[in-house]
């Protein structure tokens, strides 16, 4: 488990955390191996930009995947909450439980 997620959310179980990047990982068709590299600054734009390089000109449907998994999931919509610079850390304190959120400080 990354130190960082564990120093931002010190409440939030290790669990709760991978279950998370695992969301995450699916919803951009990464593979599971790879959750615990990211990090709750990287930016989500970044890591599409990243995946997806503007030479290739097409992509793989990620935010789309992302924004529907959201709202099923976590009743949450990426059009209400968008930004340029939204990072994985801010997108994981809006899917915490009422319970959860009370015990951590969120960006």
């Amino acid at each position: 488990m990354g130190r960082n997620w564990k120093k931002q959310f010190p409440n939030t179980s290790s669990d709760e955390i991978r279950s998370f990047l695992s969301f995450f990982a699916h919803s951009f068709a990464i593979p599971e191996k790879f959750k615990l590299r990211f990090e709750p600054e990287d930016k989500l734009l970044t890591i599409y930009e990243a995946l997806s390089p503007p030479s290739w000109g097409v992509d793989a449907l990620e935010f789309e995947t992302l924004s529907s998994d959201l709202e099923e999931k976590y009743d949450i919509k990426l059009d209400d909450i968008w930004r340029e610079d939204l990072t994985l850390g801010e997108l994981f304190c809006l899917t915490l439980s009422k319970e959860t959120l009370t015990k951590n400080q969120c960006p």
